[in-house]
């Protein structure tokens, strides 16, 4: 083999290995929306646990106060009410707690599914129901 062929065939390999542009492109855009879905879900983790740690210093406050209001109580009722004020805003916290996880869980479902859809969609497209999916044979 001369020279010359070793070269074109070196460069022809270079060629075919080489992304076409709609590929590159698709990969561009593959790459752009994962890492801005990533900086997203980073975005809601970090303000999901900023409202979890304002919640738990809520919480503490409340019941140091509660424990105050309890060790001055003169009756058992009075004792009752202090306990009973503290559960229900600790259950308020709870659930406070559950619609930030819920919100979160929302967001990162949202960012999962723009992330996977290909270029030029805007949104991701239903699943098919029952009745609009085609119709497979049990025999096959």
């Amino acid at each position: 083999m001369t020279e010359t062929n070793m070269t074109e065939q070196f460069a022809a390999m270079q060629r075919m290995m080489m992304p076409p542009s709609a590929l590159s492109g698709a990969l561009r855009h593959n790459a752009r929306s994962f890492w801005e879905a990533h900086d997203q879900l980073l975005d809601g983790m970090e303000r999901f646990a900023q409202g979890w740690f304002e919640r738990r210093h809520v919480g503490t406050q409340a019941a140091l106060d509660a424990a105050e209001r309890v060790c001055r109580a003169e009756t058992a009722v009075d004792l009752f009410r202090e306990y009973q004020d503290w559960a229900a805003g600790a259950m308020q916290r709870v659930m406070a707690d559950g619609l930030a996880w819920q919100q979160q869980s929302m967001t990162i479902a949202s960012a999962l599914a723009r992330s996977s859809l290909p270029p030029g969609d805007g949104e991701p497209q239903p699943m098919p129901t029952a009745a609009e999916a085609p119709l497979q044979s049990k025999a096959a």
